[in-house]
């Protein structure tokens, strides 16, 4: 598994649409409260901005574990 450039407990990939394909962003916290606040935050940005973000990966690095890709659709 990748490793990402921080030291919060959860990750999360989101992909977004950009005006010639797609890109990346991400979200993270190290309490769940805190990553999820932030996932919600960044979410909203970009369906604001009508970019259709897509989560497409979850990581909780305590444990360096992955949420299972049918649990992504309740993102």
């Amino acid at each position: 598994m990748n490793m990402v450039n921080h030291d919060f407990r959860y990750h999360a990939e989101i992909q977004y649409e950009t005006e010639h394909g797609f890109d990346y962003t991400n979200a993270k916290g190290n309490t769940l409260q805190s990553f999820l606040n932030d996932l919600k935050d960044v979410l909203n940005k970009y369906i604001k901005d009508r970019r259709d973000p897509r989560v497409v990966e979850i990581i909780d690095l305590k444990y360096n574990s992955k949420i299972p890709e049918d649990k992504l659709k309740f993102f």
